[in-house]
């Protein structure tokens, strides 16, 4: 291990020590309900990008979210579509 992946390493781990959710929102102070209400909150950003770029009826369509982590943003598409998948290398 490098220089830079120890320090990476090192980082990360303190986050993690912090709050489990840290490492992914980079904010040590989120908490389980903050992090829900921003999972929901990007998904109605990202669904009102879909609805101008598409007319389709999105609750007869499927979607994949590749890097899905802990699915933030799966239960609200659920909401929307008639199918979400999930993958994550985790």
């Amino acid at each position: 291990m490098n220089k830079t992946e120890a320090l990476d390493n090192k980082y990360w781990n303190e986050l993690n020590d912090k709050s489990a959710l840290a490492g992914i929102t980079l904010d040590s102070s989120i908490s389980p309900d903050d992090f829900e209400v921003y999972g929901n909150r990007l998904t109605e950003r990202l669904m009102l990008m879909f609805r101008k770029a598409q007319s389709v009826d999105f609750t007869e369509a499927s979607i994949l979210d590749v890097g899905c982590g802990i699915g933030r943003i799966m239960k609200p598409f659920s909401k929307s579509f008639k199918e979400v998948v999930g993958v994550d290398i985790n």
